[in-house]
């Protein structure tokens, strides 16, 4: 590539200075972006989340939940004025407990839909009161109870399906949407670096071009002042050549924007610092498809990730519908309990006697004990307001906005995929015809640049060629650009192996 001065100030303008210019290639920058920018990041983050939320849904319900439950020793003291015992007056009544409770709980989802939750439970509790065995509110009954127990309790739904199986399925329909909106967002970067790439490429280009447009333009207006002087030109060619010369000044001022503003672009995306000064390097061009990799893209279009997509979403609509319906009509649910507990209860009276206090064992009970029961609990809905049915609709039709979209899908994608591979087979023949004809402006400017050495032609005549050369450039990095986002677009609808 050609660069001229003007070049060099631009860019310096541009991107800061720096000790050493970077150079970049294509694969460069494309790595850059893929493995160290925040976009990449944000992309796999979607994904590790949905990753993420799929397992625990997952591993909740084939491991069972457990948890330690429990409280600190808790000390209470109440007093209340009341009957108490066998007296016929009312007197106030102080009592204070002690007691410590814990509890360990496992919850584990059933195949059937159904939730089965087992604790083991240990109390301790110890408690204070007046002796109802005595007329005299200083003798007091002390009660110590400890008591473990085991219960079971079973909850399973009637006549509509498992929300934690719901839950479960859903969860990894969103898992596998992330899946495949990680590899679609990959290569939507991929894309946007490349356009961005090339696209720097063309402005150091225009770069060249502009600088030679604005010195054309200079000399044409000199040479038409010297003519208006001598009387060969009119006034009104050297307005017109003024103007010009006027208008590439201008158009060389918006260019060192948009070039300043190309280099920060390409730099933000790669995260890179925007100071940094980044010199792009001409990619080369990938070899065409094989006519097996353009049959295996065509034949393949069921395959391609929109698709799947498409019916995943259309899949996820479907079952939260069939769900919301489930939940009119009769619903039920079946609940069972089971417990054995294990225990004893120590009760010792105290009493005053001669100015000192003694305590006698009353007895020892024994707790234990077991229970058990079986409920069944029925809904039917009769009225409310039909807004059961409105969320039944609105599901309903979400589902089938995903239907039609996946139908939609199906007879556009293959269309789109015969298109990108015609396309790219017509970009890659025009690319070869544009590196044809910048073989030939070389040449034709490297004959100019001898016979303006030599002042067989004018400094403008050896702009025309260099102008012209520049135009062809120009024109390839831009129908390369389209030939590189389309072999991503491309391949991007279909899973890399």
């Amino acid at each position: 590539m050609i660069r001229c001065t003007v070049v060099c100030c631009l860019l310096g303008v541009a991107i800061a200075t720096s000790p050493e210019a970077r150079d970049l290639t294509l694969n460069q920058a494309v790595d850059l972006a893929l493995l160290r920018s925040s976009q990449a990041s944000i992309i796999r983050g979607n994904r590790d989340v949905a990753e993420s939320r799929y397992q625990a849904e997952r591993i909740n319900f084939y491991v069972p939940e457990i948890s330690l439950n429990g409280s600190l020793p808790a000390y209470n003291f109440d007093e209340r004025f009341e009957f108490f015992g066998s007296n016929n007056a009312k007197r106030v009544i102080e009592q204070r407990n002690l007691q410590f409770q814990g509890f360990l709980e496992l919850r584990q989802s059933l195949f059937t839909g159904g939730e089965l939750t087992a604790s083991a439970n240990l109390q301790r509790r110890d408690e204070r009161y007046p002796n109802l065995r005595s007329q005299t509110l200083s003798d007091l009954t002390f009660e110590d109870t400890r008591r473990g127990f085991l219960q079971f309790d079973l909850t399973q739904p009637l006549f509509r399906p498992s929300q934690t199986k719901h839950d479960l399925n859903i969860q990894r329909l969103n898992y596998d949407m992330a899946e495949i909106d990680f590899l679609l967002g990959q290569d939507s970067l991929r894309s946007e670096v490349v356009a961005q790439f090339v696209n720097l490429l063309r402005k150091q280009v225009e770069a060249d071009l502009k600088a030679d447009q604005l010195r054309k333009a200079q000399l044409q207006a000199a040479i038409d002042s010297l003519k208006l002087i001598d009387g060969v030109a009119s006034e009104e060619d050297y307005i017109t050549s003024s103007s010009s010369m006027l208008d590439a000044e201008l158009a060389m001022f918006e260019f060192e924007t948009e070039l300043t503003q190309q280099v920060r672009e390409l730099a933000l995306l790669l995260d890179l610092p925007v100071t940094e000064d980044l010199t792009p390097l001409e990619p080369e061009v990938p070899e065409p498809y094989s006519d097996a990799q353009r049959e295996a893209y065509l034949n393949g279009w069921e395959t391609s990730l929109d698709i799947q997509r498409a019916d995943l979403q259309f899949q996820k609509s479907r079952r939260e519908a069939r769900f919301s319906a489930s939940g009119l009509g009769l619903t039920g649910d079946l609940e069972a309990r089971f417990s054995i507990a294990e225990g004893e209860a120590e009760t010792r009276d105290e009493f005053s006697s001669g100015g000192g206090i003694d305590s006698t064992l009353v007895g020892v009970s024994d707790l234990g004990t077991t229970g058990w029961g079986v409920t069944l609990r029925v809904r039917y809905p009769i009225f409310d307001g039909g807004a059961s049915r409105a969320a039944v609709r609105a599901a309903e039709f979400q589902a089938e906005q995903a239907r039609l979209t996946f139908e939609r899908l199906r007879r556009t994608t293959q269309a789109e995929i015969a298109n990108l591979v015609n396309q790219i087979d017509v970009s890659y023949r025009r690319i070869d015809i544009f590196q044809k004809q910048i073989a030939l402006a070389e040449n034709r400017l490297g004959i100019a640049e001898t016979r303006a050495a030599d002042g067989q032609i004018s400094e403008i005549e050896f702009l025309d060629a260099r102008i012209f050369y520049l135009e062809q450039r120009d024109k390839y990095f831009q129908e390369l650009s389209s030939y590189l986002t389309n072999r991503i677009e491309l391949e991007s609808k279909f899973p890399q192996s």
